[in-house]
């Protein structure tokens, strides 16, 4: 008496294959329990299954693991984790996905944000224009490149701290990113 394959077929293509647990059920019961009614007998392994994806071969569960790996182009060193964690029994892998979402969290705690990019007032760019070239054309300054309080950086932001509708505001003084924003040092 011969006995005929009554599930699916086991020729498909692999992009089909979405869960092990899919594939599983193209894969052979290395374990036919005579119990099952499947068979009644381990006259023909290769015919008999069982519900328990978890009883499928290591190497088969490595080729799996492979074949995940390559449809979602992880790296050699991730496809070799891929692989150990595919051996692991599954209160182990458990334990290793808890250690995994417990190291991201530890990364991401570490992060920090990038600070907000300052774009500068359009009135206050052209006060800067306009109060450079009386700073460089100024011919009572006394220096054009000293530091501190004689120099044209110093007198600049005189001018522009005296003139309200320059935008300069005391507010963007005390802010270092601001400031550096409009290309003024701290050094006034």
């Amino acid at each position: 008496m011969s006995r005929h394959w009554n599930g699916p077929s086991p020729v498909r293509p692999s992009s089909f294959l979405t869960s092990p647990v899919e594939l599983s059920s193209l894969l052979p019961d290395p374990d036919p329990d005579p119990e099952d009614g499947a068979l009644g007998g381990s006259s023909s392994p290769s015919l008999g299954r069982t519900n328990n994806p978890r009883k499928r071969p290591a190497e088969e569960m490595v080729q799996y693991a492979e074949a995940t790996a390559r449809q979602l182009r992880l790296k050699l060193e991730s496809t070799h984790s891929l692989k150990e964690y595919s051996q692991l029994l599954a209160p182990e892998q458990s334990i290793w996905l808890a250690g995994r979402l417990l190291a991201q969290n530890e990364v991401l705690s570490t992060l920090q944000a990038p600070e907000a990019v300052y774009h500068m007032p359009l009135t206050l760019e052209g006060a800067i224009d306009e109060y450079v070239f009386l700073v460089l054309l100024d011919p009572t300054a006394s220096t054009y490149v000293a530091q501190g309080k004689t120099g044209p950086l110093h007198r600049l932001t005189g001018y522009l701290l005296k003139l309200p509708s320059s935008g300069l505001t005391s507010t963007i003084m005390a802010d270092k990113v601001r400031l550096s924003a409009i290309s003024v040092t701290g050094t006034m």
